[in-house]
């Protein structure tokens, strides 16, 4: 009688066992499709474009499907405030975003995790939300001067930009465009570990690390701003601290550049940097439309591309540029103005194509021109954002003014998809 039940029981923990290992198996995290695109439409509210206008948007882009998450009914929420900047997980697990601040809201970097069944839908549940800067953080940049008299500017605007990660994904790096400071957000503890200023460090969109993680670099996204700053990276603590801030001057070419947006690193000591101010913006002169190769070892800034003067832009950039993109030993240069837009000017949208010597990448030729109507769509407006495919097969041009995100061949350069979002902003693909 005892035997029989020592068995029951050593059969009953069996049961319950295999019970618990197939539950572990049905709960296990389906494979993720192979290219996801994670993007938010930005609207500050949900008045004018609905739910969906204020979400986090999805495109498996393999299956060309679309998933939208708003923030009024996302689970863990709802969120209020005005999404900015995305960056997906290596494993689309998990996406980080930044919502901006105000005198009712803080600063904040929503943490969400994202399950994929094996229909490979995804549902996404914001798991944290973390305060970097409180409600009511004055604005202490010039990220939005020089706006035309009886514009209102909202003292407590706060923005997180620039969103990336480590290769390793231990950590999240974003920039206080308006509050002057880098921030690294630690994504084990899920709270933030480091912050980086400097003097030099005005308007900062973004911080973004070389190929090996030891050095990064940051924008000046202001008019006038003329410098880029390099940080030291710590990759076992996160812990980043100034090295050097360069000047966009090129003597030779008697031209400098202003208000720079990203930067796209060639290797781990140089990298392109594009420039926005044209001449008759900010300090008459002191800019015009370029992109710019940086040296860091060297500490020189020379200009690659400059104004185009011939009308169909072979010689150079036909206005702004607001993004850079390196795929196919080509250069991307995504042309818009946000000045202008700001200013309430239409700026027509283009990308152009350059072909980079692999032996000097301050030599570049224009490969092809994408223009509204010639490869673009006929209302296409300020090529804002460009990001590539996780191959580099495809670059993505998004227009957050007209609402496109065009899919163009890396290596033909020509668009072969385009979606139109509501206000498509600060994507990640992986």
């Amino acid at each position: 009688m005892k035997l029989l039940t020592v068995k029951m029981v050593i059969m009953s923990v069996l049961a319950i066992s295999v019970v618990i290992n197939l539950s572990k198996l049905n709960l296990a995290q389906a494979d993720a499709p192979k290219n996801v695109m994670a993007f938010l439409n930005i609207n500050a509210d949900d008045k004018d474009a609905g739910p969906e206008g204020r979400a986090i948007g999805m495109v498996d882009l393999d299956k060309d499907k679309e998933f939208y998450f708003p923030f009024t009914t996302i689970e863990g929420g709802p969120i209020a405030g005005q999404p900015v900047h995305i960056v997906f997980s290596s494993d689309k697990a998990r996406v980080y975003v930044t919502m901006s601040g105000n005198d009712k809201l803080p600063l904040r970097l929503l943490v969400g995790d994202v399950t994929w069944n094996d229909a490979q839908v995804p549902t996404v549940k914001i798991i944290k939300t973390v305060e970097d800067l409180p409600a009511k953080s004055k604005d202490k940049s010039n990220a939005y001067c020089c706006r035309p008299k009886g514009t209102k500017i909202d003292p407590f605007v706060q923005e997180g930009h620039g969103t990336n990660k480590s290769d390793d994904d231990k950590w999240v790096y974003f920039s206080e465009l308006h509050n002057n400071r880098l921030r690294v957000f630690d994504t084990t503890k899920l709270e933030f570990v480091a912050v980086g200023t400097n003097p030099s460090l005005k308007g900062p969109h973004g911080l973004y690390p070389n190929p090996s993680g030891t050095l990064g670099a940051s924008t000046q996204y202001q008019i006038n701003g003329d410098e880029v700053t390099t940080w030291t990276m710590d990759a076992a603590t996160g812990q980043i601290k100034h090295k050097d801030t360069i000047k966009l001057k090129d003597t030779a070419k008697k031209m400098g550049g202003a208000y720079t947006h990203t930067i796209r690193w060639i290797n781990d000591t140089q990298f392109y940097t594009n420039v926005t101010q044209e001449a008759n913006q900010g300090v008459k002169g002191k800019s015009e439309a370029s992109v710019w190769l940086v040296d860091t070892a060297k500490k020189t800034a020379t200009a690659v591309l400059r104004k185009a003067k011939a009308a169909d832009g072979h010689d150079g950039v036909l206005e702004g540029v607001s993004d850079n993109w390196i795929a196919h030993g080509r250069l991307f240069a995504g042309e818009g103005n946000f000045r202008k837009f700001l200013d309430g000017v239409a700026v027509p949208g283009n990308i152009s194509i350059w072909n980079i010597d692999p032996k000097n990448p301050a030599k570049l030729t224009l490969f092809k021109r994408l223009t509204p109507g010639h490869g673009l769509p006929a209302d296409f407006l300020n090529g804002h954002e460009l990001k590539g495919s996780p191959d580099n097969s495809f670059v993505f041009a998004s227009s957050y003014q007209s609402g496109h995100v065009v899919k163009i061949d890396g290596k033909t350069g020509e668009s072969v998809k385009t979606w139109k979002f509501k206000v498509p902003h600060g994507a990640d693909i992986r």
